[in-house]
């Protein structure tokens, strides 16, 4: 008997090595002795993990998410697997950088298009960092990103990402196509998880382009001398952006978009690119959306330069030349139908008060008695003197 006691032994010592061991206090974050080493407080096992240069226990996971037993019965190694991860644990978005498109502002042309892919995992001290990465790759599946996970442990910190920008060209080309999110990570238990999700950017490619929503407001004096044709649907079209020019060695706008004027005989009143207007007055911007942005041309000095007088009762064109993403073009006319300016009459002169008989002039002019009659100055046959005279 005595040959099998060493054996015996020395499988209890393994089992009781393997089990975790009984702490009076573990605190998240704090540092441990060996990595991979358990200890169990308050019904968690917690678990000494890498983070950075320092060894420190994990958050710990209850005994429903520890490491099934060594030694499963054949019933439980059919069906065991490792513990499921939530689906929030993952997510994966892209969005502007700034605002959502129907809430950006075109101050800087075609520079509101600014998209970020962003993979973000919830609980990322639930991993082994050396071995967890999160990739970015692109519509045709190239590698855009693979970051693996810190490992700095913050008890405070809401989680962990990687992040991917798309610029103005890339926006264009992969226009409403599909990137993904890969996510292939190991547990703290050895088990791999692997997630990967769809991201799609934001569509910017139209085609056909769509009709302009436009919005015309004809001048007049009561109101400021005012014209406008702006445009809201703005998202729809390339603005344009900033070139530098080596000449005179600046950086100059250069629309790619443009609104034009024309008067009735076809000449330009005026042409700008597609700017948002300033200094609107309350009897535009009363009858604005006010949850839009809009980008055209706004005047409101026309009868300081002398064009209302010319304007009046003429019918002038908005002319829009508006340019896709992909380089497709379109042309949009409206009319704008300048108001009458009406001249008032004037005032009739009040008849002066006179008295029948008495000396007047000039001859010819006329005076009202005080009863209401009408008096001519006049000579008569018998005296060449002008007097108030029926």
């Amino acid at each position: 008997m005595k040959r099998f006691v060493v054996p015996i032994l020395l499988s209890v010592s393994l089992i009781v090595s393997a089990m975790p061991i009984a702490s009076a206090s573990i605190t998240p974050g704090t540092k441990c002795s060996k990595v991979g080493a358990r200890q169990t407080f308050k019904g968690k096992i917690y678990t000494c993990v890498k983070s950075g240069k320092s060894q420190v226990w994990n958050k710990g996971v209850t005994p429903s998410q520890a490491v099934p037993s060594a030694t499963p019965t054949p019933k439980a190694s059919a069906t065991t697997s490792p513990a499921p991860t939530v689906q929030d644990d993952f997510k994966a978005r892209s969005f502007l950088t700034h605002h959502q498109v129907i809430d950006s502002n075109p101050k800087n042309g075609d520079e509101w298009i600014e998209s970020t892919i962003d993979c973000w995992v919830k609980s990322p001290g639930e991993y082994q960092a050396q071995d967890s990465y999160i990739s970015i790759f692109d519509p045709l599946g190239n590698p855009l990103v693979r970051e693996r996970l810190s490992g700095q442990y913050n008890p405070f910190r809401s989680g962990e990402s990687a992040s991917y920008y798309i610029g103005l060209n890339e926006m264009i080309k992969n226009s409403g196509k599909t990137y993904s999110c890969l996510f292939d990570f190991i547990r703290l238990d050895g088990s791999q998880v692997t997630k990967e999700f769809p991201v799609t950017v934001a569509s910017i490619v139209k085609s056909p382009l769509p009709k302009p929503q436009t919005f015309i407001y004809p001048t007049s004096r009561n109101e400021g001398s005012q014209v406008a044709c702006l445009l809201s649907n703005w998202q729809d079209y390339s603005l344009g952006g900033f070139k530098y020019d080596a000449v005179e060695k600046l950086s100059r706008f250069e629309p790619t978009s443009r609104v034009t004027l024309f008067r009735d005989d076809g000449s330009i009143l005026m042409t700008y690119g597609l700017y948002p207007p300033y200094n609107l007055r309350d009897s535009i911007r009363k009858q604005l959306d006010p949850k839009k942005y809009y980008v055209g041309i706004y005047r409101d000095d026309l009868d300081i330069s002398g064009e209302l007088d010319r304007a009046a009762g003429k019918r002038y064109t908005c002319k829009f030349e508006l340019v896709g993403f992909n380089g497709e073009k379109l042309v949009h006319t409206e009319i704008v139908q300048m108001p009458v300016r009406s001249t008032p009459s004037p005032t009739p002169t009040p008849l002066p008060l006179i008295t029948p008989g008495a000396l007047c002039s000039p001859a010819g002019a006329t005076g009202k008695w005080g009863n209401g009659t009408i008096y001519t100055c006049k000579t008569s046959s018998l005296d060449t003197n002008t007097r108030w005279r029926l």
